[in-house]
C-alpha cells in the first residue's frame, strides 16, 4: 500500500506519446479518495480508473457497476459519473485523464506504430464505460510508477510517463478481452480472434514466432490471421511482430544501459545487425541517436 503522502503525479506539461496515426495525449494523474469521488460529474476527455484499494460501486449514467483493487474501469468523455463507497471502508482510486488526437505529421520518434488504435477507439465508443475482468498487472504498475515519483533519481519523469502510458496500454489490453456477442473459429472464450492474434504475437514477441507458429496456436489458419490484420487494422504479421518488438528496444534503449546484443535477445531479433535495421526502418533513427536524444530531453 502506498503512504499517505504520495497523492499526485503532477505534470508540468501534457505527456505525448505517438500511437501511429493519433497521439495519446496525458494531461492529468491523480489519487482520489472516497470523498472526493463522490460527487457527479464528466469530463471532455477519456477517464481512467484503477481502483487501488476497496470496493465499491461506480455509477455512469443511471448504471451501477460493483468495482474492486485491481480492476480498470474506462470511462468514455462526456458520461457523467460517480463513485459510491462503504463509508467504513478504504476507497481509493488512481484516476487518469487522457485523450487521441490524429497526428498531422509523421513523428520518427514514434514509440510504437499502432495501427491497431483507431479500429479499438471506434469499438470502445459502443459502450458508454469498460470494467477489466480479468487479471492485469495495472497495480504493480501503480506502484511502480509512485516509488518513482517518490524517490526522483535521475531520469524519473521519463519512466513517470512511460508508467502512465503502460498504464493506459494495460487497459486497452483488457478491454480486448471483453465478451464478444458471437464466437468465431479459433476464437477463445471472451476475446474477439483479432484481438486473439494481437494477444499472441504482444505475449511471444521475444521468442522465435511466425505466422505459422501462431496459426497453430490458434487453431486457424494463416491466410485467416492475415485477412484479420489487414481488414481490422490494416497490417500484416510481420510489420505487427516487428513493431511490437522495436516498441520495447525502445523502452530499454531509454530505462537501461544494456548492451544492443543484450537487447536484441531479449526482443526477439536473431542478432543486433537485424535489430538496427529494422529500428531505423520503423522509428526513422539509428538506436544510438534515439538512446542520446531522449536521454538528453530529461537533463
Amino acid at each position: 500500500m502506498v503512504s499517505n503522502q504520495k497523492r499526485r503525479v503532477k505534470l508540468s506539461t501534457p505527456t505525448i506519446v505517438p500511437f501511429g496515426p493519433v497521439d495519446l495525449i496525458i494531461t492529468n494523474a491523480v489519487v482520489l479518495k472516497k470523498y472526493s469521488l463522490a460527487f457527479e460529474h464528466s469530463h471532455a476527455s477519456f477517464e481512467l480508473h484503477l481502483v487501488t484499494a476497496g470496493h465499491s460501486i461506480l455509477h455512469v449514467d443511471g448504471e451501477s457497476f460493483p468495482v474492486s483493487a485491481g480492476q480498470f474501469c474506462w470511462i468514455n468523455p462526456g458520461v457523467n459519473r460517480y463513485v459510491e463507497s462503504n463509508p467504513v471502508e478504504e476507497c481509493e482510486h488512481f484516476v487518469v485523464h487522457f485523450d487521441f488526437l490524429k497526428r498531422p505529421y509523421k513523428d520518427i520518434y514514434a514509440i510504437f506504430d499502432c495501427q491497431d488504435i483507431p479500429a479499438f477507439l471506434s469499438a470502445v465508443r459502443t459502450k458508454k464505460v469498460w470494467i477489466s475482468n480479468r487479471q492485469n498487472r495495472g497495480l504493480n504498475i501503480y506502484e511502480y510508477l509512485q516509488n518513482e515519483f517518490e524517490n526522483r533519481s535521475l531520469g524519473y519523469m521519463i519512466v513517470v510517463r512511460n508508467m502512465l502510458c503502460s498504464l493506459v496500454v494495460e487497459a486497452i489490453q483488457n478491454i480486448g478481452y471483453q465478451e464478444s456477442p458471437t464466437r468465431r473459429d479459433g476464437e477463445q472464450p471472451g476475446q474477439r480472434l483479432e484481438y486473439s492474434v494481437l494477444a499472441y504475437i504482444r505475449t511471444h514477441y521475444a521468442e522465435d514466432i511466425t505466422i505459422e507458429t501462431a496459426a497453430k496456436t490458434l487453431n486457424i489458419s494463416t491466410r485467416h490471421i492475415t485477412r484479420l490484420l489487414k481488414e481490422h487494422f490494416g497490417t500484416t504479421f510481420n510489420s505487427t511482430l516487428n513493431g511490437f518488438r522495436v516498441a520495447h528496444v525502445q523502452e530499454r534503449l531509454i530505462c537501461t544501459d544494456d548492451s544492443m546484443d543484450r537487447i536484441a535477445e531479449e526482443t526477439g531479433f536473431s542478432s543486433s545487425i537485424t535489430m538496427a535495421a529494422n529500428f531505423k526502418k520503423v522509428t526513422g533513427c539509428t538506436m544510438q541517436s534515439y538512446r542520446k536524444i531522449s536521454k538528453e530531453k530529461d537533463l
